[in-house]
């Protein structure tokens, strides 16, 4: 019987192991002059597992044909590629979509607050540099700009646990006309913390009348 105490040891210790380990998510997003670059990376399990999806182009072709973008995605031993559109009818439909999905959830937002507590920030930069060619207008802009940012900034910084001191700044050009931005930004959750979420998203969802074959139907469909 020893060795059955010393598997079952075994079995909890790497349940604990594997519940304290974390899920890294890494944001990076620049834009130069024309050029725009985003990049969504997930590591997990130590490292045993890892996706990147890459975004290399970005092209917003007008109100009514809306943003192209070319996806490049790795990680578990496959590449691939693809291209998508993203036009109004389709955003109006995503946005339709999260409505039913919040309707058949029960108290979604309270378990959106509780997921991302459990979310540790270790690192935000977010740098801009802006000219508009006059240095009076050029140091109007750059106010404006860093007001934005500091908004956007302070209203996420509410939902997230903080590791480390946001990196903030917009420099002004004052000699030329450009418009630079890049934003880093690494998050953690322990895996045993996402689980848990997962589990009480599922009850949440449970509770209310069709609410799995709603989830079911709308997630399927967007992959």
């Amino acid at each position: 019987m020893g060795w059955v105490y010393a598997a079952a040891a075994a079995l909890v210790a790497i349940a604990v192991a594997l519940g304290y380990s974390q899920v890294q998510l890494s944001v990076y997003f620049s834009r130069v002059e024309s050029d725009d670059r985003f990049e969504l990376s997930v590591r997990a399990l130590y490292g045993l597992v890892r996706r990147t999806v890459h975004v290399p182009v970005i092209q917003f072709e007008g109100l009514l044909h809306g943003v192209t973008i070319k996806q490049e995605t790795g990680g578990f031993g496959a590449d691939c590629e693809a291209d998508d559109r993203f036009d109004f009818e389709r955003i109006r439909g995503m946005y339709r979509d999260f409505r039913l999905l919040t309707e058949h959830a029960d108290d979604l937002q309270r378990w959106t607050r509780r997921l991302l507590a459990r979310i540790r920030c270790t690192e935000m930069r977010w740098q801009t540099r802006i000219g508009i060619g006059d240095a009076a207008a050029t140091a109007f802009v750059t106010g404006v700009v860093w007001g934005l940012q500091s908004s956007a900034l302070g209203f996420v910084a509410r939902y997230f646990d903080w590791r480390a001191k946001p990196e903030l700044n917009v420099q002004p050009q004052y000699n030329r006309v450009m418009f630079n931005t890049e934003l880093k930004c690494i998050a953690k959750i322990r895996l045993g913390n996402a689980m848990g979420a997962a589990i009480r998203l599922l009850l949440g969802i449970l509770k209310v009348k069709g609410g799995i074959r709603t989830w079911q139907s709308i997630l399927f469909k967007a992959s």
